[in-house]
């Protein structure tokens, strides 16, 4: 295949042309991960090429990212797709999958580094491509092995996220909500509630006024791929994940040194889901540091720049494989 046939929005042929992909490459692994935790990944093998491991957002299925991985590998890279631990086809922490869950981030950033060593060809280099959440742990992983990846791509990074309440006593209340809900686990395998009453069951709110993508095409896509694979699903988050996603911000940023990985972030001017506060301060923390960055501001992008319109997307691609294969 010609890395100049990406899958345009207006394609007849599109669905085709990546089921024909998915048919003659895609990989379906299991893997244990921290404590045990059952993890699944999709994976795309290229002998003796260059690997990029893709850490989807949070409630993002492996599945989601098969345009990606078409793209990437057509221009010679082998791609690996991670299901973090609590989402997609991955083992869940409660008997009702669709609870979105998290134990602990550092473990979901060592499942992310136990994947990247297991597909790595020797002598090849690894990049990361990640997306919010998955944005978040690529970094905690960067600081947790430095050497590993090469380069990083992250994708409207969770750095910050919008409270309804002052972040101190956000954190005390989540520290109360969640001893209160495992001690009511441990006791009586009652498990942990939504944090918030609108956000349960997964739902698709259709196209009009999502906060994910302009692109009906790709948003039709990915919704369809849920509705016909409903283990994909995802609901809202517990408490258990916000208290474990605002731990997971509060080391990275405590940690920030760490990062010697050259960057490129990727971040959009229409963002709905997280907050741009910690992207900025991120930015500033770096602003002295010697490593290579490329931040790109996104015009006409909501919060998923890998799902949206050619317009945006098909730039952000090129510039992420240039940036992947141009050296310091």
């Amino acid at each position: 295949m010609n890395h100049a046939e990406p899958l345009t929005e207006d394609d007849p042929q599109r669905q085709v042309k990546l089921t024909q992909f998915v048919e003659r490459h895609e990989q379906q692994h299991i893997m244990t991960g921290c404590r045990g935790m059952r993890l699944h990944y999709v994976f795309y093998p290229q002998a003796n090429k260059p690997t990029i491991v893709v850490a989807p957002g949070r409630a993002e299925a492996a599945f989601k990212y098969r345009e990606l991985a078409r793209d990437f590998y057509q221009r010679g890279f082998q791609v690996a797709v991670i299901d973090h631990r609590g989402q997609g086809l991955s083992e869940r922490f409660f008997p009702n999958r669709q609870l979105g869950h998290m134990d602990d981030f550092e473990y979901a950033a060592k499942d992310l580094l136990q994947l990247a060593k297991r597909v790595q060809f020797n002598h090849q280099p690894c990049y990361l491509i990640a997306h919010s959440m998955g944005a978040t742990i690529g970094l905690r992983a960067c600081q947790m092995e430095p050497g590993l990846f090469a380069r990083v791509a992250l994708m409207a990074p969770m750095l910050s996220l919008p409270l309804p309440m002052p972040a101190m006593l956000m954190r005390v209340y989540l520290w109360w909500r969640t001893t209160t809900e495992r001690i009511a686990w441990r006791k009586h395998r009652q498990p942990p509630e939504y944090i918030s009453p609108g956000r349960r069951e997964y739902h698709d709110g259709g196209f009009r006024n999502n906060p994910l993508t302009s692109s009906l095409v790709r948003y039709n896509a990915f919704r369809q791929m849920y509705e016909q694979q409903p283990k994909l699903q995802l609901g809202g988050p517990t408490s258990g994940w916000l208290r474990a996603a605002l731990a997971l911000i509060a080391t990275v940023f405590s940690e920030v040194d760490k990062i010697d990985q050259p960057m490129l972030v990727a971040l959009a001017d229409d963002e709905r889901v997280v907050t741009a506060t910690g992207q900025h301060k991120l930015r500033q923390r770096l602003a002295s540091s010697s490593i290579t960055q490329q931040w790109l501001q996104l015009e006409h992008c909501r919060h998923e720049p890998l799902l949206e319109i050619d317009a945006v997307r098909t730039p952000l691609i090129e510039q992420i494989f240039h940036f992947f294969t141009t050296s310091n």
